[in-house]
């Protein structure tokens, strides 16, 4: 009995290493590197060596995906992580890939974190919202969920948070053709959900300063597949984790092979007042897939033969997402004025539009960033310029990362059409107090318009549509002429009353002095 005993755990335990070999043989430190598309070991930063100044972050896949990070006096580096403290830090733009993807595992090891968030914990997300890991605490709950496209649909959620997150590791996992989609702590199921869509990230990055949102603590790896990882190789990471990062063992980066992958810095350019820049052509079959991955809500788009973008109306309040990502990003804090070449057809008409956007360091989400302006109907195509900084309550800062055109906010009408065929941006001077100008002959409109206020001939020249035009263009209503023409009457009304009254009593003193009784 005894024998046939041995025998037994003599094969469960053989059964075990088997299992384990294959998954620790792909990489020095044990990770499993099958399927891996970026590996970000927070003890091992400069591949090779923890650099405590390190300004980037190297990914250690072998793709090169390395990332920027900031430091200060609280966001730094340590020994054996990347201590966040209430910071957004973006990931590598090709990371986001994976989180688009129809299959992937994403897993995050954390230390030790103090929340600081009334609303929500943001652990892993992306600008639009559209991928989002985590923790919601608003009205006294304490729930880890994450959401992936299809908004409040069918999402997994763990009660208990807070205390699942801090100091383990998370893993999501992703299957659309399931499809599933599971939360792992430490190697165990905590929950599950049934996707409906994948993805539509337009960025990606952890951590938020945002006071609603933020959290602080010690960030020890990110890992990110392009398959399902199994149960047995998500605890195998767990436990790699726990070793390396939770054991109080000394640890010894090690080199990795990363291919000839280098950091990619964008250009850098000197931009002076004045200056336009294309942020996007239209035209470009790449960026048109973009937009119809982004999901336009209540219009269609097709590429027109005129090399624009053609957006029908189908419903009320339709909009469309402009790709925005690392290689088109810009300065906010410098190109204020965006200006869309664009015609109009399908009986569109004249309507109130309004530009929703993010930004690199916004303290609020995109929603309360926005900034409303006109579309006039137009049969050739014309530059539409939009001061993204008049009335925008000062968010329109930094490097912009997302930007939502909702080209018609009242009145649409199914069948309206919209053809866009470029934005671009402009660098004005951040100290001009008056609207920039492109008309080349912007005096005389100026002196009609002065001439009108004071001359009967000339209001009758002046066109009723240059008047509509200028309202428009500083965000004014149409009641402004009128405004003024009514001051004058009663001015005019006033001063005659004035003089009847001065009649009245000169006659009476007149009379007084005729009749003195």
């Amino acid at each position: 009995m005894k024998i046939t005993l041995r025998l037994l755990s003599a094969f469960i335990a053989a059964v075990i290493i088997a299992s384990v070999i294959p998954f620790t043989a792909s990489a020095k430190d044990g990770i499993i590197m099958d399927g891996i598309v970026a590996y970000y070991d927070g003890a091992n930063n400069s591949n090779g060596k923890q650099d405590l100044n390190a300004s980037i972050w190297r990914d250690l896949s072998g793709n090169g995906y390395h990332f920027s990070v900031e430091t200060d006096e609280n966001t730094k580096w340590t020994e054996n992580a990347f201590h966040v403290d209430k910071k957004r830090t973006y990931f590598n733009e090709n990371v986001r890939s994976v989180a688009n993807a129809k299959q992937y595992t994403i897993e995050m090891a954390f230390g030790e974190l103090e929340y600081y968030g009334t609303d929500w914990l943001t652990l892993v997300a992306s600008d639009n919202d559209e991928f989002s890991m985590f923790i919601r605490v608003q009205d006294g709950l304490d729930d880890l969920e994450y959401k992936y496209n299809d908004n409040n649909r069918d999402r997994p959620i763990a009660k208990n948070g807070r205390d699942l997150v801090s100091n383990s590791t998370l893993t999501v996992t992703f299957d659309i053709d399931e499809p599933i989609c599971k939360i792992y702590i430490d190697g165990e199921l905590v929950s599950s959900g049934v996707p409906v869509e994948i993805n539509i990230a337009d960025t990606l990055f952890f951590g938020h300063e945002n006071p609603k949102r933020s959290w602080s603590g010690d960030v020890y790896s990110f890992r990110f597949y392009d398959r399902v990882l199994s149960d047995a190789e998500i605890k195998h990471n767990c436990l790699v984790d726990d070793d390396k990062y939770r054991s109080g063992k000394p640890y010894t980066p090690e080199v990795v092979d990363t291919g000839a992958a280098e950091v990619t810095e964008r250009e850098h350019i000197d931009y002076n007042i004045g200056d336009v820049i294309t942020v996007v052509d239209f035209s470009d079959p790449e960026m048109f897939s973009k937009m119809i991955k982004a999901e336009p809500q209540r219009c269609t788009l097709e590429m027109d033969d005129s090399g624009a973008v053609k957006v029908t109306v189908t419903g009320p309040q339709p909009y469309f997402y402009v790709p925005i990502d690392e290689t088109n990003s810009f300065d906010g804090d410098k190109f204020t004025t965006l200006i869309f070449n664009y015609k109009t057809g399908g009986g569109f008409e004249d309507n109130v539009a309004e530009i929703y956007f993010s930004t690199k360091y916004s303290e609020v989400y995109f929603t309360d960033n926005h900034i409303t302006f006109y579309i006039d109907a137009a049969d050739d195509f014309t530059d539409l310029e939009v001061n993204m900084r008049d009335d925008d309550n000062d968010t329109w800062h930094h490097e912009i990362r997302m930007i939502r055109v909702d080209f018609a906010s009242y009145d649409a009408e199914p069948g309206q059409e919209l053809y866009i065929r470029s934005l671009k941006a402009r660098y004005d001077d951040p100290n001009s107090t008056t609207d920039a100008v492109t008309d080349p002959k912007p005096e005389t409109t100026e002196a009609t318009v002065t001439d009108k206020e004071n001359n009967d001939s000339t209001a009758e020249v002046t066109s009723p549509a240059t008047d509509t035009d200028k309202a428009r263009t500083t965000g004014a209503d149409n009641t402004g002429n009128s405004s003024k023409t009514g001051i004058i009457i009663g001015v005019i009304a006033a001063v005659a009353v004035i003089a009847a009254v001065c009649v009245v009593l000169f006659l009476k003193k007149k009379n007084k002095k005729a009749d003195p009784q």
